[in-house]
């Protein structure tokens, strides 16, 4: 007759280890914040955006960032979604564009909200043979970065040229920059929040 209560208490046990053996978006913004002191040891100010088409010394200036520009979000297949948000970016640089049957150098500042980049993982956790927790994930797509130029200004010595004709122009070449280095950034944060995670699971 003992034998249920114990298959019944097995059966919890097991039922607890399941549920401890998952990845939370609780347990996801814990490593963000354990993270914060190392996030500032590789982080780069400026980036190099290249160049494109009229647009020439193309920088991105950023901040550190902070854990409210990562958000962690579980869809209903399970797979993990960390959008990176609400970054204060600013891109600058020269433009050089021709207008009319002479060319006109400018500089230019551009000030970006509402700046988006999704990743999406498949994470699992397994508990290996010697206890130890492994944490497992697949990379399964990243969206393109998203954003708005929220103000810009150039300057150019040239008072004649009329400066919002250039203006829009610049504005559609900064639609078109490769953020490329940013992502690489990006990538570089999300290893470090895994790496983070795991290192808590084996406490």
């Amino acid at each position: 007759m003992k034998v249920l209560p114990i298959l019944v208490t097995f059966c919890l046990l097991q039922v607890l280890m399941c549920v401890s053996l998952e990845v939370t978006v609780d347990t996801l913004n814990n490593a963000v914040k354990k993270s914060a002191p190392f996030l500032k040891v590789f982080h780069q100010e400026t980036l190099s955006l290249g160049n494109r088409d009229t647009l020439s010394n193309v920088q991105l200036h950023y901040p550190v960032l902070g854990s409210g520009n990562i958000q962690f979000k579980f869809d209903d297949f399970g797979l993990l979604h960390i959008k990176y948000v609400n970054l204060r970016l600013r891109v600058s640089g020269n433009n050089r564009a021709r207008v009319v049957n002479f060319s006109v150098a400018s500089t230019f500042n551009a000030e970006l909200s509402n700046f988006v980049w999704e990743q999406v993982y498949a994470v699992k956790l397994n508990e290996k043979a010697d206890g130890k927790i492994e944490l497992k994930k697949t990379k399964t797509s990243e969206s393109q970065t998203s954003f708005n130029i929220n103000k810009l200004t150039s300057k150019t010595v040239n008072s004649k040229i009329d400066i919002k004709e250039i203006e829009t122009n610049i504005k559609v070449q900064i639609k078109l920059l490769n953020f490329e280095p940013l992502r690489q950034q990006l990538r570089k944060i999300t290893e470090l929040i895994f790496e983070t995670l795991q290192a808590d699971l084996n406490k």
